[in-house]
């Protein structure tokens, strides 16, 4: 099955979200949702990067979600350690930045091309 890791929205925007995150730096959802949940900055600036969605999981239990731009991905990504999670946040960060530049009849990139 091809990962699709970061996508175009329905506002035409280059987004990821918590459940791809946690997949791809192998931690548990309820912790990165957790960590998104903890920041401490400016409700405009949390409004503008990170959108709630719900997630449902094998159980078919609804969770929260979060969908989030390139920024907000930053701040999340700045809590992983090691040369792995560097390695997948320059990865993630190029694929955005593939997002923004590709034309707009492809919406999701696959981040493994960048590995």
């Amino acid at each position: 099955m091809k990962n699709e890791w970061v996508a175009v929205n329905t506002e035409n925007c280059p987004v990821t979200t918590s459940r791809m995150v946690s997949e791809v730096f192998g931690e548990l959802h309820r912790n990165v949702v957790a960590k998104i949940e903890m920041l401490d900055f400016s409700s405009d600036f949390f409004c503008e990067n990170f959108n709630e969605v719900k997630d449902i999981n094998k159980n078919w239990n609804v969770k929260p979600a979060y969908e989030m731009t390139r920024d907000g991905f930053v701040f999340i990504s700045m809590g992983f350690a090691g040369r792995k999670a560097t390695e997948l946040s320059l990865a993630y960060l190029h694929a955005f930045d593939d997002v923004v530049n590709m034309p707009r009849d492809r919406n999701t990139i696959d981040l493994r091309f960048y590995l």
